[in-house]
């Protein structure tokens, strides 16, 4: 009788800790999965605040947006820009949306939020380009100028009549064309120009004083650099050609970088930001 009370002593422990595994088992997994839910939530809002903060960001605060990148004999970048002025200061709304992002923002939806490198200038690679776009300037370096094949503009002012114009003469052999309308008329030159020397501008000046002007040469102790100076007028870019060199890499339009931690695990989120790419 006592070994039979001594078994179904033991045959019931051995039930009773085989149920407690099970359970804990059961409820570690279940803990787990509760975690794993969880992080794939926090992804997703750190994924869809990314996104919101990016998302069109330069063509809204610069005004310049990417219409097409094309790849046949050579890599062509097409933009346009609209509303290049001294009315507006690109920079100061650049860090005017800085601030905001990871100050106010950030705070409403209980976050971290950082963006470096990000201002009013973006990068193209693989050649290295950066656009940078200043009140009633654009400026565009190339390290490598010998990648440039041929720029095109196509600039509309609200101008109407001029009192001189001028263009550089032929100096090398990456082509360059211009055509500006203004007041119905229109100026459409085009030069072969030497990008290691400071070239003669492309320009028109006009009877209110105003004045449009490309260059494209030696600047700022580098080469291959093109400059857009809309002085005391509106100037709305319809097409701003790049046609590069043929380079087997892919190319990719990118700002500065962003961060974002959340405090739920601890998460963070660290990317460029991609503008657009091949």
């Amino acid at each position: 009788m006592n070994k039979k009370g001594i078994l179904f002593t033991i045959t019931t422990i051995f039930l009773l800790l085989a149920v407690f595994l099970l359970s804990s088992a059961y409820l570690t997994r279940n803990q787990e999965l509760q975690r794993t839910a969880t992080l794939s939530l926090a992804g997703d809002k750190l994924s869809y605040i990314e996104d919101d903060i990016t998302n069109n960001i330069y063509s809204d605060l610069l005004s310049i947006n990417l219409e097409s990148i094309s790849r046949d004999s050579y890599i062509t970048v097409v933009f346009n820009h609209s509303n290049l002025t001294l009315s507006i200061n690109h920079s100061q709304l650049i860090q005017d949306y800085k601030t905001f992002i990871e100050n106010n923002y950030s705070t409403l939806n209980n976050l971290d939020i950082e963006l470096t490198g990000f201002n009013n200038n973006f990068s193209l690679s693989p050649y290295n380009s950066t656009f940078i776009i200043d009140n009633n300037m654009i400026y565009v370096y190339t390290d490598n100028p010998n990648n440039i094949n041929n720029i095109k503009l196509v600039i509309d002012v609200n101008e109407t009549s001029n009192t001189s114009q001028g263009q550089p003469t032929n100096t090398g052999d990456i082509g360059v064309e211009v055509n500006i309308t203004y007041g119905g008329e229109r100026f459409n030159p085009s030069a072969n120009l030497d990008p290691i020397i400071n070239n003669n501008p492309f320009y028109i000046n006009f009877a209110s004083g105003s004045r449009i002007e490309i260059n494209f040469g030696s600047y700022n102790n580098q080469n291959g650099v093109l400059r857009i100076n809309a002085s005391q007028l509106k100037a709305d870019i319809s097409h701003f050609e790049f046609r590069y060199n043929l380079l087997s890499e892919k190319v990719i339009i990118k700002g500065g970088n962003i961060s974002i931690t959340s405090s739920i695990e601890n998460i963070t989120k660290q990317t460029e930001i991609i503008i657009a790419e091949e």
